[in-house]
């Protein structure tokens, strides 16, 4: 295989310095007109191509963006249910914000360099992909308080779901109150519940806010919010993964969605567009916060000094089948 050329054969060519030859490619208003046009020609002629990394030094950029997040996607224990299991392969939210991300980066001219929110010392993948990015992109916020702010006075990051009481860190999330407010509240008004039960640990900023949106709306149509140990009336899930297992459950135990109960999501996932029966939910706008999420780091890198941008975006109410509306 024939040897690539190197910015050494295109130095020698121009008889020039390799000094010179990087600040041709990376900063080439320091590089006279003609030294200039005679090192492009060189390297036109050897067929020389610089390398981004080598670039990237130069200028101080990688043009690439770190991301780091959590999937959760690991399947529960149980019986294997042939109507719903395949939809676990169905892009969950965390996917849609990426492909947000990845599409957002590339217009721009940034690569993804993605990291595993599930290793066991996340902290350690984080502060690695902080040393070799421009930008930081978590999902959702999972690191120790003073890694973040270690990583944060380096890079700019931007935390989607969480961060808006942080004045330092850009954060990007959406109406979870209102989402949720909605939801419930078409559950008391046209099905008329008598009670639900929320499933799911409210142990995230996004599904506290749900979770509080939940009771509050409860309280205020005098209705009790059960434990596990009860049937509700409906089961108001924090997210559509918990919702579409909680449908394979309740088939399991011969409980039929929504006669017996009524299911509901949260995101607005295309799984629950083929889910039996399909999924009552709360659309996000998921892709959109991946381009925000660029967007934010765009901004940082240009003005470091800008103080942190905090956006939040609203979601939509979709009735299905799951909550007894037509399907």
């Amino acid at each position: 295989m024939a040897r690539s050329p190197t910015v050494y054969d295109v130095a020698q060519a121009a008889g020039v310095s390799i000094a010179t030859v990087s600040f041709t490619f990376s900063r080439p208003s320091r590089v006279r007109p003609a030294t200039r046009e005679a090192v492009l020609a060189a390297a036109r002629a050897l067929g020389y191509v610089p390398s981004a990394s080598a670039r990237g030094l130069a200028v101080g950029r990688t043009k690439s963006f770190g991301l780091i997040f959590w999937d959760g996607s690991t399947p529960p224990p149980g019986p294997f249910d042939e109507v719903n299991a395949g939809l676990r392969h169905f892009p969950r939210w965390v996917h849609e914000v990426q492909y947000g991300i990845e599409r957002a980066a590339w217009r721009h001219g940034y690569a993804i360099m993605v990291g595993d929110g599930d290793a066991t010392d996340v902290d350690t993948t984080a502060v690695d992909i902080a040393g070799r990015v421009d930008g930081l992109v978590l999902l959702p916020r999972m690191l120790s308080p003073e890694t973040l702010m270690r990583v944060a006075e380096r890079i700019p990051v931007v935390s989607v779901t969480e961060g808006a009481a942080d004045p330092h860190l850009n954060s990007i999330t959406v109406d979870n109150r209102q989402g949720m407010t909605d939801l419930v509240r078409h559950l008391v008004e046209v099905h008329h519940i008598r009670s639900a039960t929320f499933v799911g640990a409210p142990d995230t900023a996004d599904y506290r806010a749900r979770f509080a949106a939940f009771r509050d709306v409860l309280e205020q149509a005098a209705l009790p919010a059960l434990d596990d140990a009860d049937r509700p009336d409906a089961y108001v899930c924090r997210t559509d993964a918990d919702a579409l297992d909680l449908l394979t459950e309740l088939r399991g135990r011969g409980i039929r969605v929504p006669e017996d109960v009524i299911v509901t999501g949260f995101d607005g996932l295309a799984a629950g567009l083929i889910s039996q029966p399909t999924l009552t939910s709360v659309r996000q706008p998921m892709y959109d916060l991946g381009v925000a999420a660029v967007d934010l780091l765009l901004n940082r890198i240009a003005d470091p000094r800008s103080p942190a941008e905090h956006r939040r975006f609203p979601v939509e109410l979709t009735v299905r089948h799951s909550c007894g509306c037509p399907a």
